[in-house]
């Protein structure tokens, strides 16, 4: 598994728009992105954007990042 992601691939995989994504990152400064060049190519790393899920859920969950990746992919 790529552990940095584009913007697209998260998108799709976590069935998320992109357009939500970037306010994200333009508003959010604990999101976990990182900026890849001049061009602004985000990149974000799937274990730590897990991670930043489990934190803005409304019910705890008690995994770390790598335990939601196992759990995401089963």
């Amino acid at each position: 598994m790529k552990r940095l992601k584009t913007i697209n691939e998260i998108s799709h995989e976590f069935g998320v728009s992109k357009t939500i994504l970037y306010s994200q990152i333009k508003t959010d400064p604990t999101f976990p992105v990182v900026n890849i060049g001049r061009k602004k190519k985000y990149m974000i790393d799937t274990t730590s954007y897990l991670a930043w899920l489990a934190k803005q859920t409304i019910r705890p969950v008690k995994f770390t990042g790598e335990e939601l990746v196992r759990r995401f992919r089963k």
